[in-house]
């Protein structure tokens, strides 16, 4: 009967077996001492009345295996249900038209499902499941796809059980009610393939490409860059590209949008701490704080250290004047004598780091000067520049380091488009934390 006809029941999602109800069940594995999945399926269609078939993925390397036993078992009168996943594009459109050509051929022994558009979940099972004439069944459960590789090729490993009842059988029969009735799964309709076939040779397509660009990316990230300054770019990209795809708060818009109002409030802040009393930790904290605790710098655990930075306010702040006053003077100075000006004030204060440090130049000027911590090190090294710290901290990055970064992290911005370092830290911090 249809399964589109059958009444959904509510049976237990675990069935217990009665020792006298089974009579079988063993381990079945692809290996050259012992028959594969091919030639355990293939074996399981003489006689059988009924099959159940719920693969994830099938591939004519798979399905052109059981086609002939297939087919004369449908001669014998043989009732078929296919249900066939679509998730990832790894189901192939020919076998989808050779399984839609027995539903027309046999329209009153052979069904063949599809994953539903609205689905919520991945499909996923391998089930092989027969019922006979006598009520007994037989099922290969287990890793086992419509593939080459699932049934011969590769290390895969079901259990094949033999029950004198149907109890399991009637399980999988009533899942795929259930599946089709809250649309996870539908009957497979001319469109939806038509659409599927469209979508598959274009996701094909760029599957081919990404896995060339991956490893020619894993091949030549290798390498430093060229001397001519030449930057490695297509991990950046392809995470840059997913990063701008992403509609949530880690996204690039949203990120974008956040740095720049948190740029705004880290000038506000250094403002403050450079012109206003900070003789107290209490006076040096009203400012520091908000900087540190994620309405100014981006960089995370900054608040951690924040009462021992305002034990030496008046220290910090000296460097922030002496800083704004040589960029008056010189709006174009280099990174080399910023980050040598600014490290002669906080090398004395503890956990005042280069992230500090770097976040405090970064908001005198986000075109020139980089934040330089252990994320934009890591995403500085996707563009092939491993040269620097894994943990950058004042006594392992000289002013000389610093600039050498700045420069080459200019270099990587520009070629990925980017407005300015700012939206450079983003990218390096969803390439460490998210992607």
């Amino acid at each position: 009967m249809p399964v589109t006809s059958i009444q959904s029941v509510n049976l237990a999602r675990t069935v217990t077996l009665t020792a006298a109800a089974v009579s079988t069940t063993q381990l079945l594995v692809n290996s050259s001492k012992a028959a594969d999945h091919i030639v355990g399926v293939e074996a399981l269609f003489q006689n059988a009345t009924q099959l159940d078939c719920m693969v994830a993925f099938a591939r004519l390397s798979g399905y052109t295996k059981l086609e002939a036993t297939l087919g004369a078992a449908l001669d014998a009168g043989l009732s078929v249900r296919f249900v066939v996943g679509l998730d990832f594009y790894h189901t192939e459109p020919p076998v989808l038209e050779a399984l839609f050509a027995l539903m027309e051929l046999y329209p009153d022994q052979f069904e063949l499902f599809i994953s539903g558009p609205k689905r919520t979940r991945t499909f996923h099972p391998k089930v092989y499941a027969f019922q006979y004439a006598d009520a007994s069944c037989k099922m290969v459960v287990g890793s086992a796809n419509l593939t080459a590789g699932g049934l011969s090729l590769n290390h895969e490993f079901s259990l094949f059980t033999e029950s004198s009842d149907c109890l399991l059988a009637d399980q999988v029969a009533s899942e795929i009610a259930d599946l089709l009735q809250s649309g996870e799964i539908e009957v497979a309709a001319r469109e939806r393939l038509d659409e599927y076939a469209r979508r598959h040779k274009i996701y094909a397509l760029h599957n081919r490409a990404a896995k060339l660009n991956a490893e020619a990316d894993c091949k030549s990230s290798r390498s430093a860059p060229s001397s001519n300054g030449a930057v490695y770019l297509p991990t950046l990209l392809s995470i840059l590209t997913l990063m701008k795809a992403d509609q949530t708060q880690s996204g690039f818009i949203a990120q974008r949008n956040a740095r720049t109002r948190r740029h705004a409030n880290a000038q506000g802040y250094l403002n403050g701490l450079r012109t206003q009393a900070v003789g107290t930790p209490g006076q040096f904290l009203a400012y520091y704080e908000p900087l540190v605790s994620g309405l100014g710098w981006h960089s995370g655990g900054l608040q951690r250290g924040k009462n021992i930075v305002a034990q030496q306010g008046e220290v910090f702040q000296a460097g922030l004047r002496d800083l704004y006053l040589r960029m008056q003077a010189n709006p174009k100075l280099s990174a080399e004598d910023a980050y040598l000006l600014l490290h002669a004030y906080l090398s004395s204060i503890p956990r005042a780091g280069t992230n500090v440090l770097t976040e405090a130049l970064h908001t005198f000027d986000p075109l020139r000067f980089a934040v330089m911590n252990q994320n934009s090190v890591n995403g500085m090294a996707l563009a092939g520049y491993r040269s620097f710290p894994e943990k950058p901290n004042k006594s392992s990055v000289d002013s000389l380091l610093y600039a050498d970064f700045c420069s080459k992290a200019r270099r990587v911005c520009a070629a990925l488009g980017l407005a300015n370092l700012g939206e450079l830290d983003a990218l390096f911090n969803y390439a460490y934390w998210v992607a």
